[in-house]
């Protein structure tokens, strides 16, 4: 599992209160998956590991990237 404890706490720490009214509306409920079990995001860190690598493997995403946030 690549589940990262800070940010499942700080997760739970954010989600739980933001969420409340709203799981005593619906049956509301968040999960924390590993890696492998949301493949839509193996698009985003492929994108993302590519830019990262430069060369030619950015210029190969460089049409998917529409902004690049420095942090």
């Amino acid at each position: 599992m690549e589940i990262d404890e800070v940010y499942f706490d700080q997760d739970v720490a954010v989600l739980t209160p933001a969420t409340r009214l709203l799981r005593q509306q619906t049956a509301f409920a968040f999960h924390h998956l590993p890696a492998h079990a949301e493949p839509l995001l193996w698009i985003s860190d492929g994108v993302a590991w590519c830019d990262a690598r430069g060369g030619p493997w950015r210029t190969a995403v460089a049409n998917v990237i529409d902004a690049v946030i420095e942090t």
